[in-house]
C-alpha cells in the first residue's frame, strides 16, 4: 500500500485534506534516469482548472496549476510555477489533456505525483491515478535488470533534458 496525505489550500479553492492509503495497483510506477525529461499527462475534459502535486515522504508540494480561459480563444493559463525554469504543463488544442513537463529530472524528483482538477459542476477536486517516480541508479540497473516495469504507464512519457 502507498500511503498519502493531501493537504491543499488555494486561493479559490476550498481546503481539502485527504489522507489515504492507495493499494500498489492503483500507482502507476515509472523509473527514470537522472537528467531525462518527464511528461505526466492529466485527463481535462470537462474540466477548467488543473494543478499537479508531488508528494515525497510526508511532505506535499503544489508545483503548478493552471486554468482555462475563453478570452481570446481557449487557452491554458498558468496561475502558479514552483520552478519556472524546470516545470511547465502543455496542452493539446481542445485542452482535453494537460501535461506536466519536468526538465532534468533529480533525485529530488523521486516520489508520488498526481494532479487534481476542477469542473464547473462542482468546487471539488478530483484527482486521478497517482504516478510514483522513481530514479534509476544506471550502475545497479546495469548490473541487475528489475524487470517489473519494462513500459511506462500511458499517462508518463519521457526523453532527455532540454526544450
Amino acid at each position: 500500500m502507498e500511503k498519502f496525505i493531501l493537504f491543499c489550500v488555494f486561493s479559490s479553492w476550498n481546503m481539502l485534506i485527504i489522507t489515504s492509503d492507495v493499494p500498489e495497483d492503483e500507482v502507476s510506477l515509472f523509473r527514470v534516469e537522472l537528467k531525462d525529461r518527464i511528461s505526466l499527462n492529466c485527463n481535462m475534459t470537462h474540466r477548467y482548472e488543473i494543478a499537479w502535486f508531488h508528494q515525497y515522504s510526508q511532505q506535499l508540494t503544489q508545483l503548478i496549476s493552471a486554468k482555462t480561459s475563453n478570452t481570446a480563444g481557449r487557452k491554458l493559463l498558468v496561475t502558479y510555477n514552483l520552478n519556472k525554469s524546470r516545470l511547465k504543463v502543455d496542452a493539446d488544442i481542445e485542452i482535453t489533456t494537460v501535461t506536466l513537463v519536468i526538465n532534468g529530472v533529480t533525485e529530488a524528483d523521486s516520489g508520488l505525483y498526481f494532479c487534481g482538477t476542477k469542473s464547473v459542476l462542482s468546487s471539488e477536486m478530483h484527482f486521478q491515478k497517482p504516478i510514483r517516480l522513481e530514479i534509476e541508479d544506471k550502475l545497479t540497473d546495469r548490473e541487475d535488470k528489475d524487470n517489473s516495469v519494462t513500459e511506462p504507464p500511458e499517462d508518463v512519457e519521457i526523453g532527455k533534458s532540454g526544450y
